[in-house]
Order: C-alpha cells, then structure tokens, then sequence
C-alpha cells in the first residue's frame, strides 16, 4: 500500500554478523588512529632562544621513542651567526634522534661542566624509559582490541560459542581503553614539567642569564599528538560499545556444548531462569495437581505417618466421592 511503512526483518545470523562486522570496523578505525601519536613526535615541543633568539632558536619535538632537534640555522639574517649556529649546534644535531643520544649527551655535560651548563642527567632517563613504557603499553593495548576480535570471530562465526570465549572477548575490550588511559596519565604524571630534563643549569639563574640561553618555563608543552592520543582512547571504546549491544546467545553455546536450550538456559541449569519464566516452560509439572498429592495440607492428606495412611490411596478422590454419595 502507498504510504505504508515497510518492516525490514532481519535474521539471527544477520544480526550477529552486522554487530561482529562493526565490533572489527571500530577496531581497525581506533588502531588507525593510533598509528599517528604512537610514531608522531609532538607529543610535547619545546623551545630554546640563544641570545633572545638572534644566535639560534632551537626547537625541540619530544614523541615516545625519541626526539627531533631543529636548530633553525638557516632562518638567520646574517651569515656570521648561521656559521655560528653552525658551529654551535652542528647540522649532525639536526634531526631524529632516540633518547639515547639526548641521555648521553645531557649527562656527559652535565659531569663535564660539574652541573654549571646542565642539570637533569637523572630526570632524562626517566624521561627515556618512561615515554618508551607508554609506547609498549599503547602496543599491548592494540594486541588486546585485536584478541577481542578474533575472540568475536570465534564466538559467532567459528563455532566457539560458550560463555568463556564471551567473556574473555569482553574482558580484551574493556582492557584495551583501560591501558591507554593507565598509559596517558602516567606520562601526565611523568612529563606534565618539561623543564626539569631541559635544565641550563647555572646560567638560567644568573640575572639576564635567560638572555643567553632561554625557554619559557611554566608553560603548557602538551602538543598534538598528545591530544591525539586522548581522542584516539575515546575511539578505542566504540568495540565495547558495539559490544554492549550484542549479548550473549544462548542457543549458540548451547549449540556448542552438545545440550537443549531449555535444559542449557532453564532455571536450574545456570541458576538463572529462563527467559520464558518457570510457569510456561513445557517440561515443568505442577506437582500440586497430581493425584493423591497435596501440598497445602487438607484434609485426606496425612504427612504424620501414621497408622491407616497409604500412600497409594488418593484420599482426596474417595472425600469428594463421599460427599457425593
């Protein structure tokens, strides 16, 4: 009829296929997402000004398994101070570095100049081991999302259905965003003050020393991998989300153990009842109906035992047979 709304019916299997098919499409989606903060090195991005910024002004870029040095030689206006700069960062300096060599090279000048030019030897290892143990965490998290699915495969395509497949599929999704967040306030915690591994030691606290070598001190360094990484943990919940909505399926893993959904759903058989209720299921009898068998206590029923009492006489059929009489 024109103007009549269609119902669209969808079977069981098509059902559990478009849930397990958006469960994988959300998890390819989040571990896309995170392949930009987990190699992206902006995770913080300091600055350094040499000479209020006419000698050099160094930027660094800080990510989880190293760092990027820009000594910005070729912005100057006059070549003395280019060669200069030269000189003084060196083009070797340049570029991607692990925090191995910012480790070395820190606490070597830190011991040379007896902690005059740089402070901050210990703190940088921190720093080191601290951004690599976010990444490995992240990367455990990544595995996790991806053992809940294969898990969501097993559970509706493969044949596997039972309760502890389902409940280990759940249990890989809710860990996997709990990790990332465990991981990024960690690193909150560990690098929330950047200056502590960048410390220029005596001359920042020399008057005008921030004039030969300076950086903005107090100042928020999170950059946009960091908040990258934020969005990308709310993504990585979208699984447990889809997961949320496609419960477990009893005739699946009643299916898979070999038993009737009845007896495998049934009040009895899980200690939970059955979605029909106690009163519709097909196998239970009112045993209060049965002949020669009173559950209330009236009269023709003697539960004492005593003499005279047969317990294959329906006592109450030969009462009403009586009153008849």
């Amino acid at each position: 009829m024109p103007g009549e709304k269609r119902k669209i019916k969808i079977t069981k299997a098509g059902a559990h296929k478009i849930a397990v098919y958006n469960i994988i499409f959300m998890t390819l989606v989040s571990m896309g997402c995170w392949m930009g903060p987990l190699l992206c090195k902006t995770w913080h991005v300091k600055r350094f000004y040499i000479g209020l910024g006419s000698v050099a002004a160094i930027k660094i870029k800080f990510g989880l398994w190293g760092y990027d040095a820009d000594f910005g030689c070729d912005n100057h206006s006059w070549e003395w101070s280019k060669n200069l700069c030269r000189k003084v960062g060196g083009d070797g300096e340049n570029g991607d570095h692990s925090y191995y060599d910012l480790q070395d090279w820190l606490c070597n000048a830190e011991q040379a100049s007896r902690g005059i030019l740089f402070r901050g030897c210990a703190d940088v290892q921190s720093l080191n081991f601290g951004s690599m143990g976010t990444g490995i965490i992240l990367g455990i998290s990544l595995w996790l999302m991806i053992m809940g699915t294969a898990m969501c495969c097993l559970y509706f395509f493969a044949g596997m259905a039972s309760k502890k497949v389902y409940n280990w599929m759940k249990a890989f999704f809710i860990a996997a965003p709990a990790l990332q967040f465990t991981a990024l306030v960690l690193y909150v915690m560990l690098t929330h003050d950047m200056d502590r591994f960048l410390d220029p030691g005596f001359i920042n606290r020399l008057p005008g020393g921030k004039a030969l070598v300076g950086s903005p001190t107090g100042t928020i360094t999170f950059n946009h991998s960091f908040i990258g990484a934020f969005c990308c943990f709310l993504v990585s919940c979208s699984p447990l989300i889809c997961l949320h909505f496609t419960s477990r399926d009893k005739e699946l893993e009643a299916e898979y153990e070999g038993l009737d959904y009845d007896e495998y759903g049934g009040y009895g058989a899980t200690g939970e009842e059955s979605e029909w209720g106690a009163h519709d299921h097909p196998n239970l009898a009112d045993q209060s109906q049965q002949s020669g068998y009173d559950q209330t206590g009236q009269t023709g029923y003697d539960q004492t035992g005593q003499a005279g009492y047969d317990p294959n006489v329906d006592y109450n059929r030969q009462q009403n047979s009586g009153m008849a009489y």
